[in-house]
């Protein structure tokens, strides 16, 4: 994930007249990492970034909504062990 979450709030609250934003991540990031394929919750990590900045009240985003979409990535990283939820 690194911080492609906090980039992407921070250029959607710049956005002029943005009433709502719409993030779209994968549900799990898979990389090769030397010999194996490495894993990554992706979305679950930004469900709990957003979750944690809009139950703060340090912190209000500019939007009336935010819907976070979740998709199943179909990269070159395909093995034959893996099985697609």
């Amino acid at each position: 994930m690194g911080n492609a979450i906090y980039r992407d709030l921070i250029q959607g609250s710049l956005m002029v007249d943005a009433r709502f934003l719409a993030l779209a991540v994968p549900l799990e990031y898979r990389y090769q990492s030397g010999a194996r394929l490495a894993r990554e919750p992706s979305f679950a990590k930004t469900y709990s970034v957003v979750e944690a900045i809009y139950g703060s009240p340090r912190l209000a985003l500019p939007f009336d909504g935010l819907l976070l979409i979740g998709y199943l990535a179909h990269g070159p990283l395909r093995s034959r062990n893996i099985r697609e939820a």
